[in-house]
């Protein structure tokens, strides 16, 4: 996410300038307040929806809209601030350290939106039953879908999204997820292979069924050699591949880890076998996704954004992936209260 201050070569320079004038100072904070109320626009929904419930996000817009306040108030109450220098400085250097505070707040934002988003579509992917598949479609539907768009392109790209999170659920209902039984009956799971499986086949899903996969964005045509040569290039992209080597890796060391040290119990555990395997999905799917938004902006590959964004996702995934392992391990727990018999570990 670009920070919402935005500027001018000309007003850029003006804004890292302490001592920039208190005529700019008042232009760019006006400006800043502004473009920081309609970040949102051409983000996803969901993003969309990230930005305006983050803490962080909210914490700038008060400081400048705080500020917005101030300086009226202060200019109201000495309309000849003018012919006071001092005064004068002193307001601007107030405003300017108004607008650093608030564009530190957001640029930190802006680094953490991605992972928290991408984190409530895992946190639906793992989560169990109806509800899960509801807010999968959900999910993925309104992260599909961009504010400021023509009516018809938002219909397709929803319907395109929830044919995604569909397909997304589908994929790891019969691939990913674990049968809660395993606490009952020790089940040994390839969780780095199904972790990596997913991953793949979350890539093919998110290129398929997106609209700029299949339609000429320059002449808003469809053309199907661009839309093969698209969704090859990005299943057998190098370095898409080389993510999921890095999660299967991953993922196969914290299995190990693990096993250790619950003593050779992670057979019998399903909320940490879920919160493994999430792990291992983020990773895979983490890096995959930003060598597509690599290409999307049009930047070179950056192999180290791309294996850092991926193992971030990847530990954002196993929290999310929390809530479907401790689902699964009440669902152990029912079947043992049904069944009369004792949770294993109990006396």
């Amino acid at each position: 996410m670009a920070s919402p201050f935005e500027l001018t070569q000309s007003e850029r320079n003006s804004a890292a300038s302490p001592a920039a004038g208190l005529d700019v100072e008042l232009k760019l904070l006006s400006y800043e307040t502004t473009s920081l109320s309609k970040s949102a626009g051409g983000k996803s929904i969901l993003s969309a929806a990230v930005d305006w419930l983050s803490p962080l996000e909210a914490s700038a817009r008060f400081i400048l809209q705080d500020e917005c306040r101030k300086a009226s108030a202060t200019l109201h109450k000495n309309p000849n601030l003018s012919k006071d220098a001092e005064a004068e400085a002193k307001l601007a250097q107030e405003i300017n350290a108004a607008r650093t505070k608030a564009d530190q707040l957001s640029h930190l934002h802006s680094q953490i939106e991605p992972y928290v988003t991408e984190g409530l579509k895992t946190t639906a992917l793992f989560a169990r039953g109806r509800s899960g598949v509801f807010w999968t479609v959900a999910a993925t539907a309104l992260d599909e879908c961009k504010t400021g768009q023509k009516a018809p392109e938002q219909l397709t790209d929803i319907l395109l999204g929830s044919l995604k999170g569909a397909g997304t659920k589908l994929i790891f209902s019969r691939a990913g997820e674990l049968d809660p039984v395993m606490k009952l009956i020790p089940k040994k799971y390839d969780l780095p292979l199904k972790a990596v499986s997913m991953g793949i086949a979350t890539r093919a899903l998110n290129v398929s069924l997106t609209r700029s996969t299949w339609v000429d964005q320059l002449h808003g045509r469809f053309d199907a050699a661009r839309t093969i040569e698209t969704v090859g290039s990005q299943l057998l992209n190098p370095a898409a591949l080389g993510t999921d080597v890095m999660a299967f890796g991953l993922s196969h060391g914290l299995v190990r880890g693990a096993s250790r040290l619950t003593n050779r119990n992670l057979e019998q555990s399903p909320l940490i076998s879920t919160v493994l395997l999430g792990a291992g999905y983020g990773v895979s799917a983490g890096g995959s996704s930003e060598i597509l938004r690599q290409q999307q902006v049009g930047e070179q590959l950056d192999l180290g954004k791309v294996f850092t964004h991926a193992l971030t996702q990847g530990a954002v995934d196993s929290l999310a992936a929390y809530v479907g392992g401790k689902q699964a391990d009440n669902a152990a727990n029912r079947i043992f209260q049904s069944l009369s018999i004792a949770e294993p570990g109990s006396t």
